[in-house]
């Protein structure tokens, strides 16, 4: 009777505490510092300018389209306007390539030099280049959409934060 007695009182306690004896399942990134995104772009008449929080990221071992590249994206966004950059940089060959998609209102300015293995059609033309500083850098846009407006100027961030790829 007492090793009955043992049991069940050891087995209530174990009940008791369960609810604390929590054990994650799964590690979680922590939150991405705040980046501040400076942005200084004009196409088609209209301005864009801003300075403030925004989403900037780097990854130094990504990829695009099979070939190994680092990556760096940029983005903003508010009621009126967005801006979306994404970069990458090819390791070994191979020039940078980028996407480029400005909105102002419904009027969206789109500029990508990233063709995918199937050849794919290139939108506009032009160059981005990037200064990397400290933590940050800076992108200096140069760039023709594919009806022929100029979309010039600069997308700084003060920090790129680490991509983390999370495949489940």
């Amino acid at each position: 009777m007492p090793s009955r007695m043992f049991v069940g009182w050891g087995f209530a306690c174990l009940v008791a505490y369960a609810p604390w004896m929590t054990i994650p399942l799964r590690a979680t990134a922590p939150d991405p510092p705040p980046t501040t995104i400076k942005v200084a772009l004009s196409a088609g008449g209209h301005s864009y300018s801003y300075s403030g929080p925004g989403e900037c990221t780097h990854l130094a071992h990504g990829g695009i389209f099979g070939l190994p590249a680092a990556n760096w994206a940029a983005r903003h966004h508010d009621a009126s306007r967005a801006v979306n950059l994404a970069f990458w940089r090819p390791t070994g060959k191979g020039g940078d390539l980028f996407t480029l998609s400005l909105s102002f209102g419904n009027t969206t300015y789109q500029v990508s030099t990233a063709r995918g293995p199937d050849g794919g059609a290139l939108a506009g033309t032009g160059t981005i280049s990037f200064a990397p500083s400290a933590a940050g850098g800076t992108f200096t846009v140069d760039a023709t959409d594919t009806s022929g407006v100029a979309i010039t100027g600069t997308i700084s961030c003060s920090a790129f934060p680490q991509q983390v790829e999370d495949n489940g």
